[in-house]
């Protein structure tokens, strides 16, 4: 064989090679990838790089989320521990008696999240008990090998290394523990680890300058119809849900802090119902003594609804009531920050991010900020979480999951369904494996990260719906939609469930005065004066909005006197009035014309951003976050 014949085969092995190494290796590499994104390849890992620590993962709460974030971690291989305060496995479920498990739906009705949230709601069928979901999350956790629990144990202390958990200090019953791991999550309702690692948080509407402002606590109670052969002729009901909105409204609970919100009857085996939607409204949930005062009123209206219902409703004749539920549930109370804070605006926008850890699709209540009443400010088609909002500031190995995540206060009020933390539960415990088994920090898990894509293909393979699309709802194209929206994220108006902000309705000059002064206030609360509300007080009424009462109300706002022409042209000189506010103002064609909600939307939005000199977005909205 000549010199120039093996220099050809050589060529041609070493060209094999390249193409072999660069082309064919990769894409079975990548097949590789998505095939063994399971316990096997996470276990191997993990056992290549060894930890010295008690455990990989430990999870801190057995409310739903701290299930899936148990049972997810356990199922990829790491060593897992579940630190419960409560002796079962039921949770805020059985604490509160929880008739179901909130599971967020698509506008087309597809349930969003599945993984452990699908499997769930399949176990425990059509008819859902406290007792049922308690016995299923035992049985799905006494099956997996890599999970082990602490029951009716609390955290108490942490020891770090300047950012980095070291171990937990842990009270049982047997007595003290120190327990170490690489990586935590906090899926307790009430953010126990999160507050002795320091991360920053605000307090209920803190965001909006209202750190005192919560959203009501509800307290749901079951009813037992004892007539066994009334109890015979009502069996079909079992299983069934109904929604008695006539009835409500019709009730009059006579206290001005409680009300009735989407009250709802659960009717289980047994005879027994559970009836949801009974709130007492302006508790601070931080103050035990207003949370004990508050669970006695909640009880005692219990017992005299229980009453109205079995008279007034027909398939609860013959029922009465039975028992209260053993504690009030408590929707919002601290926010902590995160690497990203989830917004209203993402909420409403219906928004997917790169790096979805959970959908949600209830809706943005605003029932803290009404004195009677419910009003519902915007129901999203769906909208995504991003993993980052599960990522607490401050801290390289802690992760968060439940209610307590980083989000607006109004955001808050859609995320806090249960099957969204479910799934949030879920990412948090993937995430929690790929950055044990990868030494890694979930503060850097986001596109781009060369570990990014083991963490999507490791929720893919645990098929997890997370579906990578923006609301299909109808889109709002009236002119002032924009401001609209901008007024939907201070919670200053409602859309309702249909999302109609009414724009060609007549507009009262509450409405406007209204938007004024508690949208300056949440915007800016420096620059709200008290005496403003005395001096608008005569414009706080039912009568139509017409160009001369909204020139004397923006008039009293900067301190203009005259006719309404008068202060009109004042109010141009200081650049108060923009070229899109003249304009629709130029088509209203007498002063006494009523004026419509869009250009209140619009005008007041402007005229917010004008006083305070801020802008309404989501940067001027970010939370100042506490220690």
């Amino acid at each position: 064989m000549n010199k120039e014949k093996v220099f050809r085969l050589v060529l041609a092995a070493i060209l094999l090679l390249l193409v072999f190494q660069f082309g064919f290796r990769p894409m079975m590499d990548n097949d590789r990838d998505v095939k063994e994104l399971d316990s096997e390849y996470w276990t191997n890992l993990l056992e290549k790089y060894p930890s010295d620590t008690d455990y990989d993962v430990i999870i801190y709460g057995a409310e739903p989320q701290g299930i899936a974030a148990a049972v997810s971690s356990a199922r990829l291989g790491a060593r897992t521990l579940l630190i419960s305060e409560d002796y079962d496995m039921g949770g805020i479920i059985s604490r509160c008696l929880i008739p179901e498990l909130e599971i967020p739906a698509s506008g087309n009705g597809r349930k969003l999240n599945g993984g452990i949230l699908d499997e769930l709601d399949k176990s425990l069928g059509d008819i859902f008990t406290a007792e049922n979901y308690t016995k299923t999350v035992n049985e799905i956790m006494q099956a997996e090998e890599n999970l082990s629990a602490v029951i009716g144990s609390s955290v108490t202390g942490v020891n770090m290394s300047g950012n980095h958990i070291d171990s937990v200090e842990v009270i049982t019953k047997d007595g003290q523990m120190v327990l170490s791991a690489d990586m935590f999550i906090d899926a307790s309702d009430e953010g126990t680890l999160l507050d002795l690692c320091g991360v920053p948080y605000f307090t209920g509407s803190g965001d909006l300058n209202m750190e005192n402002c919560f959203m009501p606590v509800s307290l749901n109670f079951e009813m037992i119809r004892t007539n066994a052969s009334e109890a015979a002729e009502n069996s079909g009901m079992t299983g069934k849900k109904a929604v008695l909105g006539e009835v409500a409204e019709a009730y009059e609970p006579l206290h001005e802090n409680v009300r009735l919100e989407d009250l709802c009857i659960f009717f289980l085996p047994g005879n027994k119902a559970v009836v949801s939607g009974l709130e007492v409204s302006g508790v601070n949930v931080l103050d035990d003594s207003e949370m004990k005062a508050a669970y006695e009123l909640a009880a005692q209206k219990a017992e005299s609804l229980s009453r109205y219902l079995s008279e007034r409703f027909e398939e609860l004749s013959g029922y009465t009531f039975f028992k209260a539920a053993d504690s009030l549930r408590v929707r919002e109370s601290r926010h902590y920050a995160g690497r990203y804070v989830l917004s209203a605006d993402d909420v409403i926008e219906g928004r997917y991010f790169s790096d979805t850890a959970a959908m949600g699709s209830y809706p943005v209540l605003l029932s803290k900020f009404s004195s009677k009443g419910s009003f519902v400010a915007w129901k999203p088609d769906c909208y995504a979480i991003p993993l980052r909002s599960l990522v607490p500031q401050g801290v390289t190995n802690l992760l968060m999951a439940g209610p307590r995540i980083s989000c607006s206060s109004l955001a808050a009020s859609s995320a806090y369904a249960l099957g969204t933390c479910i799934a949030e539960g879920e990412a948090a415990g993937t995430a929690a494996v790929v950055c044990t088994a990868r030494n890694e920090s979930p503060a850097f898990l986001e596109e781009g990260h060369k570990y990014f894509q083991e963490f999507t293909a490791a929720l893919a393979g645990k098929k997890m719906y997370l579906p990578d699309r923006s609301a299909s709802g109808k889109k709002d194209k009236n002119w002032a939609s924009a401001a609209g929206k901008k007024l939907l994220s201070l919670g200053l108006i409602a859309a309702g469930t249909d999302n109609d902000l009414k724009y060609n309705a007549p507009a009262g000059q509450k409405d406007f005065v209204y938007i004024l002064l508690n949208g300056i206030y949440r915007l800016d609360s420096s620059n709200y004066d008290r005496r403003l509300s005395e001096q608008l007080q005569n414009y706080i009424s039912n009568e139509n909005l017409t160009y001369d009462s909204m020139m004397k109300i923006l008039g009293i706002l900067y301190g203009v006197e005259g006719d309404p022409d008068d202060i009109f042209e004042k109010l141009c000189r200081q650049n108060r009035i923009n070229g899109v506010f003249m304009e629709k103002l130029d088509k209203i064609r007498t002063n006494a014309d009523t004026i419509t909600m869009d250009m209140v939307y619009y005008i007041g939005a402007y005229s917010i951003c004008s006083y305070t000199g801020k802008d309404i977005s989501d940067e001027t909205l970010r939370p100042l976050f506490a220690g």
